[in-house]
């Protein structure tokens, strides 16, 4: 299926062996906003100074390239699959993961997969976002875990993927200007074991339309206990597929809700946040007369937004992607 690097269902393993996947080349302008966040590899997000610990953060626009893929292998008789490449969704929220692993489907039970995830376009944070009136120093957000999926669970609509993450960085959060001590600066410690657990349900509404309800649940397991938090929430996917017109429309919408677990020493309070966001990916198959029915215009279009009972904590970034995608 032409749509499936964008939602959070999995293809069925194909009946014939070989080779299948998906290249996506193009760029993306993005307005983001965050005190958190410094960029990635090709574009700078924010700025590197702020003037206030107690204000929501400026906004800054950028441009950068977009290049994904996802390649596949199929062991058709075994009911086996390689699989190795990223998902669109995590790029729109500047946390793409690599992928590399082994789906297999086994009769009446579902299709079980196991992979390795690691850091691909490694996100850049700040070593202390808490310094005003000068520039902060970037540092990598490096990541890598392992994940594990339970697809159409006993032939079922139901599917399930949990994710386990090991988030590291040079940290040094409140230990530039602020007046903390070893134990206040040690609960800003953003290192952490991020545990990821979605479920979700297939609903085929008719042939071209579909719903896929899904449930969200994280736990933060941070080094600093200020930052480490639990979080809940929903998410509701439409995909939309008109054969004739070699026409793709999905749009979703997500709301988690976040409660840390200790006091931040900064504000003397205690951080909670509410997450919202939509997303809308475009596919056009067919419009290139001369080329391949495989390859089709892309675009993408998002607003995350990150509401905080402390503003320093709030962020947002709204874009759009347009890109060729070819898929084989």
């Amino acid at each position: 299926m032409a749509w499936s690097f964008s939602v959070p269902a999995f293809d069925a393993i194909p009946n014939q062996s070989g080779f299948s996947g998906y290249l996506l080349l193009g760029a993306s302008f993005a307005n983001t906003s965050s005190n958190m966040l410094a960029g990635t590899k090709t574009a700078d997000l924010t700025y590197p100074t702020t003037d206030s610990l107690t204000s929501a953060p400026a906004s800054r626009d950028s441009v950068s390239a977009t290049v994904l893929g996802e390649a596949r292998y199929t062991f058709a008789a075994q009911r086996t699959q390689l699989v190795a490449g990223q998902l669109f969704t995590d790029y729109v929220r500047y946390d793409v993961i690599n992928s590399a692993g082994v789906r297999h489907e086994i009769e009446s039970l579902g299709t079980m997969g196991v992979s390795y995830v690691f850091s691909g376009i490694a996100a850049k944070v700040w070593k202390d976002p808490y310094v005003v009136a000068a520039e902060r120093i970037e540092t990598d957000r490096k990541q890598q875990g392992w994940r594990l999926s339970w697809e159409r669970m006993f032939a079922t609509p139901v599917s399930l993927q949990y994710t386990l993450r090991a988030i590291e960085m040079d940290e040094l959060s409140g230990k530039t200007q602020l007046a903390l001590n070893e134990r206040e600066a040690s609960l800003l410690d953003r290192n952490a074991d991020l545990h990821e657990l979605r479920v979700w349900y297939e609903r085929e509404v008719n042939e071209r339309h579909r719903l896929t309800p899904e449930l969200i649940y994280d736990n933060n397991d941070a080094n600093g206990q200020a930052m480490a938090a639990e979080r809940y929430g929903i998410k509701l996917t439409h995909t939309f597929v008109h054969e004739k017109f070699g026409l793709v429309l999905i749009t979703s919408g997500s709301y988690t809700h976040a409660e840390y677990n200790a006091l931040n020493p900064i504000y003397n309070e205690t951080r909670s946040d509410k997450r919202y966001g939509i997303d809308f990916t475009y596919l056009q198959f067919g419009l290139f007369k001369n080329y391949p029915s495989q390859l089709a215009l892309a675009a993408n279009l998002y607003y995350f937004n990150e509401d905080a009972n402390i503003n320093f904590y709030d962020s947002r970034i709204y874009g759009v992607t347009l890109a060729l995608l070819s898929r084989f």
